[in-house]
């Protein structure tokens, strides 16, 4: 039963997503129980990984549920028709008997981004929602009831917090459904192409490039490298706009070789050089500019200029592989 739940939990009677639980057997609401009822001591051992005090925080919150018994399914029906005529007291005895389960659900999503403490959070506000919601005249457990809602509220929680770019819960969706799809074109061994992707998603292949680009993981440039040099990532970027070493080395014999061609050129010719390609830090200037500047026709500042130029080719040898002019 694969169902997508809406993030606005207020819009979705809990007819619309289970419909055929009250005709079911209770194998699934016994699955769900047995996870509950070992999920302290699971995740007592292995909990997610973090620091000391998040363990510890972890460890202490599942001795606390631990606490509380499992409830039969008659014991359920009781306590929700309890709720039904405002005990509250009911209502918190039905929550605390599922922490259990919540913890066993939020296992299941552990490495996705998300600490456990956070993502049993969550199943909690899941589960108090289901709490309030559950009907138990359907004639099916609460658990199974309850799964779907600490489910949609863990699930939604990853996909929005998980990011530091943060998408709409759609457009995040969408980029699951991608990568999902693209997995399973790996495992059997095919190319997964854009094309491929999208026939088996039903996206638009104009948008699967797009969607596969914002599932990249984004990464700061404090963090540091595995290197042993303590190094950032922003330490071993290169800088697309600076000059290489070539350049460099280039530029300076260039500026070298200009500089002592232009020393052996006259004044009146260096002069249009100068000023005509804005060497040495100054402004180009066009031939009108530079011919009302000198007192002289403009065709004739472009006779200069040509002379000039064909100077600088005889006193600097390779010009021409240096400039390529």
């Amino acid at each position: 039963m694969d169902m997508t739940l809406d993030i606005c939990e207020e819009t979705i009677p809990a007819e619309t997503f289970m419909p055929d639980l009250a005709d079911s057997d209770d194998s699934y609401a016994d699955d769900t129980h047995e996870d509950s009822q070992a999920a302290a001591s699971d995740t007592a051992e292995q909990p997610a990984a973090g620091s000391d005090a998040e363990l510890d925080s972890v460890q202490y919150y599942l001795q606390q549920a631990g606490k509380h018994k499992l409830l039969t399914a008659q014991e359920e029906r009781d306590l929700c028709r309890s709720m039904q005529r405002g005990d509250f007291a009911a209502r918190q005895s039905l929550i605390t008997a599922n922490l259990r389960l919540v913890v066993s659900i939020a296992k299941r999503y552990l490495m996705r981004g998300l600490p456990l403490l956070d993502m049993i959070e969550e199943g909690n506000l899941g589960l108090i929602h289901a709490a309030e919601k559950f009907d138990p005249e359907r004639g099916f457990r609460f658990s199974t009831y309850a799964t779907w809602w600490i489910r949609q509220r863990i699930e939604a929680a990853t996909m929005l917090q998980t990011r530091t770019i943060r998408l709409p819960l759609g457009v995040v969706q969408q980029v699951n459904r991608c990568t999902r799809a693209e997995r399973q074109l790996h495992s059997s061994t095919q190319h997964a192409s854009h094309a491929q992707i999208a026939l088996m998603t039903g996206i638009s292949a104009d948008e699967v490039p797009k969607l596969m680009e914002l599932a990249e993981n984004t990464l700061s440039l404090d963090s540091l490298t595995a290197s042993e040099s303590g190094e950032g990532q922003a330490d071993i970027l290169p800088d697309l706009h600076a000059p290489g070493p070539e350049q460099e080395m280039f530029s300076k014999q260039l500026h070298r070789h200009m500089h002592d061609g232009l020393r052996k050129l006259t004044p009146r010719h260096r002069l249009v050089l100068l000023r005509r390609f804005g060497i040495a830090g100054q402004e180009p200037n066009t031939l009108i500019e530079l011919a009302e500047e000198m007192g002289l026709s403009p065709e004739r500042v472009r006779q200069l200029q040509a002379e000039a130029i064909n100077a600088l080719r005889k006193v600097i040898p390779g010009l021409h592989a240096l400039t390529g002019h």
